[in-house]
């Protein structure tokens, strides 16, 4: 029986990450990759974690990785737009969900600029106090009464339309 082991020759990926990378590159996952070969995590995962010897199998891996990331990105334009001119769809919502897929993938491509924005909550443990001058309390007065003018006269206005 051959035992598998994780050394490989300096200066080069070792076969099996090679395959898998190759595998992930047209668009299938790590585990249906792992699969396909026949092979195990335990032993693929040693060769790809990143540590002192393991440094091309694991640059190899993230490209593949990020290789697979973009063909997923743009799989995700193609089924947006496919629904978005398909027969008996909604286009208000085949649209919506055009622009959602696209925000979602902005998001993770730039999540910076389009991601979501975290909010702060702020405690405020004192008191506040709103402290209107005499001026400033007489044209909140004088705004109150004009605004109680105007809805009087939209009143008015709107009864006469309807005699």
């Amino acid at each position: 029986m051959q035992t598998l082991t994780t050394e490989q020759p300096t200066g080069s990926v070792d076969p099996r990450v090679e395959q898998l990378c190759g595998l992930m590159e047209e668009g299938y996952t790590y585990s249906a990759s792992l699969r396909m070969m026949g092979a195990s995590n335990g032993t693929l995962g040693n060769l790809i974690t990143n540590r002192p010897g393991n440094a091309l199998n694991y640059g190899r891996y993230a490209l593949a990785r990020a290789r697979l990331a973009a063909a997923l990105a743009d799989e995700t334009i193609s089924i947006a737009d496919e629904i978005r001119i398909a027969e008996g769809v909604d286009p208000v919502r085949a649209g919506q969900s055009a622009i959602g897929t696209r925000q979602w993938l902005a998001s993770k491509l730039d999540p910076a600029t389009f991601g979501d924005r975290s909010q702060v909550a702020i405690e405020h443990t004192g008191s506040v106090d709103l402290v209107l001058t005499e001026e400033k309390r007489a044209k909140l007065i004088e705004l109150r009464a004009a605004a109680a003018k105007f809805v009087e006269n939209q009143r008015l206005t709107d009864g006469n339309r309807s005699e």
